[in-house]
């Protein structure tokens, strides 16, 4: 034994000074690959900074943030779309200052707050600031008057118009008839009420204002329903993560099983239509059967060839992956041990969230400065206001739009690196962690990382802005296309560059994910870890596909599960208030917010499993053959057909930790 410790001494010493004299240049970055260094806290080198020019470029970022929005303070005008304006330019509730030539542009609207728009066909649709929005439909010219909606008539701060070049509609003074409206919330805006035929015209210039207005009532009417079941959704996840620490078998093999039966149900229900739809076609003689019934058919034979093929690999990736599988399984209930551990963990997705808000928050508020910073104009042949965009707007509107998908990545970035911090101290101190570990990962983002996790998240938001930025070019070909015969061939060009765009952003985003992992572990930069993700994809893709196989068909049974049920439940318990008209929206938005709540959580797992997993490959491959930081629960951990420790020759000298509280303990198993 004596001999065994000190070959391995020489050995650490080797690799230590292997580490001192190498290094690697990995895509134009300095590589301090950890490859040759034991997976403790003794050889894990100290952290340094990584990748500190991309702090810089982010700061500069966010400098360049503060002066778009300085620039759209100067020359925006949000109230104008919080609190409504004219036709004329003039802001509802606001002294203004003249924008066009007309003699009603430039007047002071402080006792004239909201905003109205004529619909009768003798004026067309102006837009008007009254003081108090009309209650009732009337047709009494002096009515009208008093209402303010005429031109230099009665209570009307406008002048009247008898500008020669401008429509004749634009010079009447007066519309014939004045509809009934209400104000909603602080809109300041008169929206048509409901339940008369006018309105319905009102509507459809409103872009179904009433239907808006009512959903929102029924919302607000409803909010204690949405909170009672997103705590529910919330206490769903927690109880189905507890349970995989103890049932995780049972678990992961019944949520195969189900994927199994929905596919052999799928195969099942295409192939009794397809033979149904065969026996109609046969009694049909060729000249009768019908295009659509033909069609049918072949969609029907589509469908049982494809789920065939897909039940035909299911299974036979289930049977060959089985081992793997029951070894995936470890994984999972070890991270369920890690998140009970350290339930303070279960505190990132909430901090996330709220700074995710002020963020996303923030953006749109310089963003309502930077759109309402236009230039005027008049548009023909009515001679009312027309806002143009100018070319530097345009530019500031697509930084903002780059600015909300970085800061949201960088704070995604912060919410796994985060976990994987802490599931890395989890695993390296015995499973106990010294002092608050969240305080400590939280330390080493903005400590030693953060340059890393803005180069990550950067990647990821010029993916998403090529994406958006393709999005609008498509809208914008859509104009043009009328009569273009190219338009056909232009839709599948960028079909086809989108789904590349979608597939590119899943794939950078797994790396990014593990190359978190992999500077939660070693403190290395964001290439260098991007280079061991690589490696381990290399030496364990069979396994690494499997535990991410089994991670998204359990956490899409969870979402699936949880989020059919609170809808569900929702649907029972609106059903029994007949003053909530719009039910649907109501059951949609519980499935929308739970889904975003389980997600958050069940991201927060999935991370935690994955970092477990690389934790135990780097422990096989740095610390053979023993003794290993892992625990006994993954002592039987299979690595292709040599075990955890076992040797060339098939004996065993395995060494793992016990599960303790009281510091590292030591398990050593030895057939020789």
């Amino acid at each position: 034994t004596r001999c065994t410790h000190s070959i391995i001494a020489h050995h650490h010493l080797d690799h230590h000074t292997c580490r001192g004299t190498t290094g690697t240049v990995i895509m134009g970055c300095c590589s301090d690959d950890a490859g040759d260094v034991r997976l403790d806290l003794k050889s894990i080198k100290p952290r340094r900074c990584t990748d500190a020019l991309f702090v810089l470029i982010f700061a500069v970022f966010v400098i360049g943030m503060a002066v778009v929005c300085g620039w759209g303070v100067e020359n925006g005008e949000p109230e104008r779309l919080l609190n409504g304006h004219d036709s004329y330019g003039n802001i509802c509730g606001s002294d203004n200052a003249r924008r066009i030539n007309d003699v009603n542009s430039g007047l002071d609207m402080t006792n004239y707050k909201h905003s109205y728009y004529t619909l009768s066909t003798d004026v067309g649709l102006r837009q008007l600031c009254v003081a108090a929005c009309p209650t009732s439909y009337t047709t009494n010219a002096v009515t009208i008057q008093n209402l303010g909606l005429c031109l230099g008539v009665g209570m009307s701060p406008y002048a009247a118009n008898n500008n020669p070049n401008i429509s004749s509609e634009a010079q009447e003074p007066c519309p014939s008839f004045a509809y009934s409206t209400h104000i909603v919330g602080v809109t300041n805006r008169c929206f048509p009420n409901a339940n008369t035929t006018l309105t319905r015209l009102a509507t459809s210039q409103f872009n179904g204002a009433v239907e808006v207005e009512q959903a929102m009532a029924d919302v607000y009417a409803s909010i204690t329903i949405i909170g009672w079941m997103c705590l529910i959704s919330i206490i769903s996840v927690f109880t189905f993560i507890a349970l995989m620490r103890w049932c995780a078998s049972p678990i992961v093999w019944t949520s195969i099983f189900l994927c199994f039966v929905f596919l052999c149900l799928c195969f099942g229900v295409f192939a009794y239509g397809s033979t149904q739809a065969k026996i109609k076609l046969d009694d049909k003689p060729k000249e009768e059967r019908t295009k659509a019934e033909e069609a049918n058919f072949s969609l029907l034979v589509f469908g049982v060839a494809f789920f065939g093929i897909v039940l035909l690999i299911y299974t036979c990736v289930v049977i060959a992956m089985r081992t793997r599988i029951s070894k995936a399984i470890d994984i999972f209930e070890e991270a369920a041990v890690a998140l009970w551990t350290m339930p303070t963990t279960f505190l990132c997705p909430f901090i996330t969230a709220f700074f995710m808000i002020l963020w996303i928050a923030s953006c749109i508020a310089i963003i309502l400065y930077v759109v309402t910073a236009n230039t005027f104009n008049t548009k023909e042949p009515d001679g009312y206001i027309s806002y143009v965009y100018t070319e530097d707007q345009k530019f500031l509107l697509w930084y903002m739009i780059f600015a909300v998908f970085w800061g949201t990545q960088l704070l995604l970035a912060m919410l796994e690196f985060t976990v994987a911090s802490n599931t890395a101290l989890w695993y390296l101190h015995n499973e106990n962690p010294p002092g608050w570990p969240l305080k400590t990962s939280v330390w080493r983002i903005f400590r030693y990382h953060l340059g890393s996790l803005a180069f990550g998240s950067m990647i990821v938001a010029i993916i998403q802005l090529v994406r958006v930025i393709l999005e609008f070019v498509e809208h914008q070909a859509k104009k043009a296309e009328v009569g273009d015969t190219m338009a056909c061939l232009r839709k599948w060009i960028f079909n086809c560059i989108r789904c590349c765009l979608y597939c590119l952003e899943k794939c950078v985003k797994f790396i990014n994910k593990n190359a978190y992992i992999q500077i939660a572990i070693w403190g290395t930069s964001f290439c260098t870890s991007c280079w061991n993700v690589f490696g381990l994809l290399r030496k364990h893709l069979a396994l690494i596909s499997v535990v991410n196989g089994v991670a998204y068909l359990i956490v899409f049974i969870i979402k699936l599960g949880v989020c059919v049920g609170v809808a569900f439940m929702t649907y029972i318990w609106v059903r029994t208030k007949p003053e909530i008209e719009f039910y649907a929206l109501i059951v949609c938005i519980v499935f929308l917010l739970s889904l975003v709540l389980v997600d958050a959580f069940t991201d927060v797992y999935e991370v935690c499993a994955e970092a477990i997993m690389i934790l135990v490959l780097e422990d096989h491959d740095k610390n053979s053959p023993g003794p290993f930081l892992m625990s006994e629960r993954l002592g039987s951990f299979s690595m292709g057909a040599q075990k955890m420790g076992q040797q060339a020759d098939g004996t065993a000298n395995r060494e793992f930790r016990k599960s303790s509280a009281n510091g590292e303990a030591y398990v050593q198993e030895s057939d020789t």
